[in-house]
This record gives C-alpha cells, structure tokens and sequence, in this order.
C-alpha cells in the first residue's frame, strides 16, 4: 500500500512549476500545475500558506510568543506540526521540500491546502523514508483577511458533543456513543487525581474515530510515514483523539490527566507514566511487561541509557512506554505518590530525581532497571 502510495505521489511531483519568484523563501515551496494561481483568493491563500512555512512551524509548540508574532496564523491551526516538523528550525523542511499538490474550494470563503512532503536526494538508507508525511490545512476568510485554521474543527463539524464532568465525548454520528464506558473513564481519571494530587488537569474534548488512518485524518494527517498512533493526545490543545472506536482509552486518559503548570518531566516519565497505569496496545503494563523482558533477556547490553538518550525505539511497539514504566514502578513501590511527584518535577535533571528518590547513582540504577524488567520474564 505505502509504495503505492509512493508511486503515486512520486508521478503527481512530476507535473509542478516551481513557486513564483515573488513568494520565494528560505523554505524552497513547489506548487502543483494544477493550481490555478491566476486565481486571487487561490493566490492569496498559497501565500499564506508560504509565509507559515517560512516561519519555522515547530516553535509554534515551544515559544510562547510566537502567535503575538505570527498573528496572521491561529495558534493552534496546524495540529500537525510536533509530528511533522518535530523540531524548532528547519532541518525537516530542508530535508523534504513541500509541495502543494492542491488549493481546493470547499465552501464559500474557505479553502483546504494538501501538501506533499517528499524529497528527490535522499541517500539510502533515508531514501525508504520517503514520502514524509501529506497534511491537510484550511484557510478562511475572516473580516476580510485570510486566515489558517486546522483541519478537525471543520472535519468535525456536525458531530456528537455529549460533555461529562471534565471531559467531552466527541464522536461522529455513526458512533453509539456508550454512557457505561464514557463514565468508567471519568471515575479512572478521578481515581488517578485521588492518588496524585499535583496534577492539575483541565478539561479536555475527547475524539473518537474509529481506527488509526481516522485519529491522524482528522487532525489533517492524510499520510505520515512514522506510523499510524492509536491516538494522539494533543494536552497543550486540551484534545485527545483515539482510533479504537471506544468512551475507554486509559493510555491517552493518563497523558491528559497527569499535567499541571509547574510540572514539566523527562518524556521517558510522561510515557512511562502512561504506560505505566494504562497500559499499551489494549493490554495492562504487567500484561506487556512479558514481551520487554524477552527483548532486554536476549540483549546483555541493552540499558535504560539506551532509550532514553540513544533513540532506541525499533525493538518492538511497547519500546517508547515500557522504559519510563519500569521506573515510576521502582519509584511507586520506594516512595509512593511523593516519589512520582519529584520524577515530574525533575525535568531534564532526570538522574537527580532518580538518586533523590532510589538512592542510586546512575550506574546503579542501570543494573537495578534491568533487574526489574527480568522479573517479567515468562
């Protein structure tokens, strides 16, 4: 399917004109022939687009001011960008040029941009990395100015908002939207809010799709090359979207649920944790423990080092949450709620939180991580 799909976009790059020298920038843009340009509002709307490219995306995540900046965007309208451009700068875009591929009229005073990401220079083995990802955004016209709006509040137009306690329930007409779990959700996050009272959640819209290819669509991930998420949680936007067609998703529940303003962990803790009291993959973390022991029994090397610093991840789909799991286990059992507290609070001081809370430096905590994940060897 994936090298269909390479094929095909790979012929659609082929038929592009380069972008007018007026609209150039440091991000190099390719716009379709398809496009017609001569068209104001079409023109309008690429130059928009343009100008966001040239704005480095990711920041829109990372500096606070960026929207005071950047007024002419919403600062929430590209819910794609911490995946695909994942990093302040511009090393994603260098990498793979954008190309608009189409500048559709859906309704009056508003227009859909779908844009290729794909590169012609990759050198293997990046070269199978290729095509990047295809997003979907919308521009609409707003008192007479054109402004970029994100995809899922047009996507989602017209579906079911059922609001219960802090959460609302979002869900397509199609959907049987089910009461019994909707509520045994609220009482988990509840329940985790009893334990841990740091955390300070705010309410939160919940999105249910029903599989993988929906939960990214909606956000306008029409395609993404680092593989489909069984859900998404979006907690700076206060959304969660699943693909598993259900009111009960605890791993995406505890994502939203285990913040607060002062608190800001290491992401292997804010995985772990996750993954730690929900579970992955439809099974607890005892249940997948098994699976992560077989890995770290055949491997005498393999460390907790290894992923959290090392970018360790291929081993199997469990990898970004068995990590951190493993150790707000080990701290749980030494020190309680207090204990998970000074892991969320320590930050990139990671170790420190570690030794403050295990009494073991770093090499010591290696051996006693390994230790604990082998006590789930079948």
């Amino acid at each position: 399917m994936r090298n269909h799909i390479k094929w095909t976009l790979l012929i659609a790059a082929l038929f592009t004109c380069a972008l007018p020298p007026e609209l150039a920038g440091r991000v190099e843009v390719t716009l379709s022939r398809g496009v017609d340009t001569t068209d104001v509002d079409r023109r309008a709307v690429f130059a928009l687009w343009v100008d966001y490219l040239n704005a480095e995306p990711a920041a829109i995540w990372t500096d606070p001011d960026w929207n005071a900046a950047k007024s002419r965007f919403w600062r929430d309208f590209d819910l794609t960008a911490p995946f695909v451009y994942r990093t302040v700068g511009d090393s994603i875009l260098s990498r793979y040029e954008p190309t608009v591929m189409a500048i559709d009229e859906e309704a009056e005073g508003r227009f859909s941009i779908r844009t290729l990401f794909y590169s012609e220079g990759l050198e293997p083995p990046a070269d199978t990395q290729n095509p990047w990802a295809i997003v979907r955004v919308y521009a609409e016209r707003v008192d007479g100015e054109w402004i970029l709006r994100n995809a899922l509040g047009v996507l989602t137009h017209g579906w079911h908002r059922p609001a219960i306690g802090k959460i609302t329930f979002v869900s397509p007409p199609s959907h049987d939207f089910d009461v019994s779990r909707a509520l045994r959700s609220i009482a988990f996050c509840d329940s985790i809010n009893d334990i841990y009272d740091f955390f300070q959640w705010d309410p939160f819209d919940f999105y249910i799709t029903g599989s993988r290819e929906e939960a990214d669509e909606i956000i306008g991930l029409e395609y993404y090359l680092d593989r489909y998420s069984w859900g998404r949680a979006l907690c700076f936007q206060d959304i969660l979207i699943s693909g598993r067609g259900t009111e009960w998703y605890p791993n995406g529940l505890i994502q939203m649920v285990a913040t607060g303003p002062s608190l800001d962990p290491h992401p292997v803790v804010r995985r772990g944790f996750a993954g730690w009291i929900g579970g992955w993959d439809k099974r607890s973390y005892a249940d997948n423990m098994g699976e992560a022991a077989e890995i770290v029994a055949a491997n005498e090397t393999i460390s907790f080092e290894d992923y959290i610093s090392r970018g360790r991840g291929g081993d199997f789909a469990g990898a970004q949450w068995f990590p951190g799991a493993v150790l707000c286990d080990m701290v749980f059992a030494a020190r309680g709620a207090e204990g998970i507290k000074v892991l969320f609070e320590a930050g990139s001081t990671l170790y420190e939180g570690i030794e403050s809370t295990l009494g073991l430096d770093r090499a010591a905590f290696q051996r006693a991580w390994r230790q604990k994940v082998l006590e789930f060897s079948r």
